[in-house]
Order: C-alpha cells, then structure tokens, then sequence
C-alpha cells in the first residue's frame, strides 16, 4: 500500500482487506508519503498494489480487462 501521513494505517489496511477480502497479516509494511497541499482528496483511501502467484487468475483479470475495455471502446 501507498498511504499518507494523514491515513490511519490500521483503517486503511482493513479497508483494504475488506474489500480484496485478503487477510490483513499477508499486507506488507506500506510506503508512506507527504500529501501534496493541492492534492486533498475527500476519502482517499491510498493505493493497494496486489501481487499473485497463479497464472490461471492472471488469464482470468487479463480477460477480464480485455473485454471491458473492448466494451467502452464500442
């Protein structure tokens, strides 16, 4: 994760352990930064960068990605 020095880890990291239901002992230590002062966000939430090890669901998010931007492409 990529958070600011505005976030609460520990809410941040269950966000994002909720909505990618990954457990939050398998997040590693996040990068902190210094927001930026005219880049305020309401509810920003950081970045989550996912790592996977399968290639069966690599196939399936490439598909998955190929055929949603083949559809806004129409």
């Amino acid at each position: 994760m990529q958070l600011h020095t505005t976030h609460d880890r520990k809410e941040i990291t269950s966000f994002w352990s909720n909505l990618l239901d990954i457990p939050e002992k398998q997040f590693q230590k996040p990068t902190i930064t210094i927001p930026m002062e005219k880049m305020k966000r309401r509810d920003y939430k950081g970045t989550c960068t996912v790592r996977y090890y399968d290639f069966a669901l690599f196939n399936e998010i490439v598909g998955t990605y190929e055929a949603f931007f083949r559809e806004i492409d129409k």
